[in-house]
């Protein structure tokens, strides 16, 4: 004989009732923008110094 109930206590529980879903409290969105990586930091610093390295050539020739 087995006992019926919460975890076969022999405990009755209220049957769970049904309800309609509800949209969530808090109106938002989830959405997370990626971090944006610097790119053309090398690029920046060597077109710069070829720039100061073609000012000073052209003073000394």
């Amino acid at each position: 004989m087995s006992k019926s109930g919460l975890f076969g206590t022999g405990i009755r529980t209220p049957e769970l009732g049904q309800r309609n879903l509800s949209p969530a409290g808090l109106p938002g969105s989830t959405y997370v923008r990626p971090q944006e990586q610097q790119t053309g930091g090398n690029l920046k610093a060597l077109a710069s110094a070829l720039g100061g390295l073609n000012n000073l050539l052209r003073t000394h020739t």
